[in-house]
């Protein structure tokens, strides 16, 4: 319970969450517990890890992963038109010039 209390205070104070009462507790804990103390500086050096992933990126690999993902959804787009439209292609097509060119004939005879 102790434990977990302390971890809930470290999180809450480290994350700038702390209200006035908690803050006074943070302090206190740390001039008389080492135990929280030491809870107190992993949540910090974690903190201070996990905050370079939420710095932005340089611009040039944003336009990197800019090119890369429209080049990919190009690709894929083409892919998957080609996956959907050819075999509607190879079903109607065959269909549709034979429809053609029989149409053609009648008004090549008919014309004659």
């Amino acid at each position: 319970m102790k434990a977990e209390y302390y971890e809930d205070l470290a999180l809450t104070y480290v994350q700038g969450n702390a209200s006035l009462e908690e803050r006074i507790e943070v302090f206190r804990l740390i001039m008389e517990d080492p135990e929280f103390r030491e809870l107190l500086l992993q949540e910090v050096e974690l903190a201070k890890q996990l905050s370079q992933f939420r710095s932005s990126p340089p611009p040039s690999i944003k336009t990197n992963v800019y090119r890369s993902v429209i080049s990919t959804n190009q690709q894929l787009s083409s892919a998957l038109t080609e996956a959907v439209l050819t075999p509607i292609y190879n079903a109607s097509l065959p269909k549709l010039v034979s429809s053609l060119i029989i149409n053609c004939q009648r008004s090549v005879c008919l014309n004659g």
